[in-house]
């Protein structure tokens, strides 16, 4: 049966089980805007109900936001930007 066509009740147990079993391919935590962007999309795609608000994905949400602070403990919510190009190195690049 589709996603979209389940009852909440059948589906606030899967996503309690999904939020808690949730990890990137080293096995770790997603970072926190990871798991937000997971949420988010699923919530999206869900749209014949609210599994963010509604009464019986309580349980679901705790689970999801003990893992959005169990990744905050960690140091899985910082933003990690990556050196900036230098010009010598985009001349080098576009000049082969």
């Amino acid at each position: 049966m589709p996603v979209e066509n389940s009852s909440s009740e059948i589906l606030a147990p899967v996503l309690l089980k999904f939020n808690a079993e949730m990890r990137n391919k080293k096995v770790g935590l997603y970072k926190r805007s990871s798991l937000l962007a997971i949420r988010n999309g699923l919530a999206r795609h869900i749209s014949s109900m609210d599994i963010i608000k509604d009464p019986p994905f309580k349980n679901t949400n705790q689970r999801f936001l003990s893992m959005v602070k169990k990744t905050s403990k960690e140091g899985k919510w910082a933003i990690q930007h990556n050196v900036q190009i230098t010009e010598d190195d985009v001349r080098s690049c576009t000049h082969q």
